[in-house]
């Protein structure tokens, strides 16, 4: 009797431990699995899209040129959008901060934004007299870093000095 418990034992840890691993290895090649569906997926869906006009142009299909197509329209809209629609705004944006604004009595102002710890999009815009307007030789990220960790982690050193229009 003692040798058919321990038998039954050993088969139950042994399944156990097969459906461990089956387990694992599920889990670790889903996400594989599932990348690999959606690019096959997206490259059917892509190559299909403008088959009909190669087809029309080239007297026959031509597989994976209309991904192609598809992708390099990507990459050149993405490049010209990047370098035209969101560098214009921000453009305007840092003109605008940077402008001078003088009051009736004859004081140049400047916008500054002050932005709040720990969230610095959080922060608010203030006018301030350009004679009062320094500024520091950190970086941005280094402005980002002192501002997030509410001084926590700040550079070695900081070169305060007049503001140049």
């Amino acid at each position: 009797m003692t040798t058919n418990t321990e038998a039954t034992a050993v088969h139950r840890r042994l399944g156990q431990a097969i459906a461990k691993s089956l387990g694992r290895g599920a889990l670790l090649l889903l996400p594989l699995m599932i990348t690999i569906w959606l690019i096959q997926f997206t490259y059917q869906k892509m190559d299909g899209l403008l088959q009909p006009m190669i087809a029309a142009v080239a007297g026959r299909e031509v597989p994976g040129l209309s991904f192609g197509i598809i992708v390099v329209a990507l990459l050149v809209v993405g490049a010209a959008s990047s370098a035209l629609v969101f560098r214009t705004p921000g453009y305007l944006i840092e003109r605008g901060i940077m402008a001078v604004i003088e009051d009736d009595q004859g004081t140049n102002h400047g916008v500054v934004y002050m932005p709040s710890t720990p969230m610095p999009q959080s922060g608010w815009l203030v006018q301030v007299p350009m004679s009062e307007i320094q500024s520091i030789d950190w970086s941005s990220g280094e402005a980002m870093q002192y501002i997030v960790t509410a001084g926590v982690t700040c550079p070695t050193s900081m070169a305060i000095g007049k503001l140049e229009i």
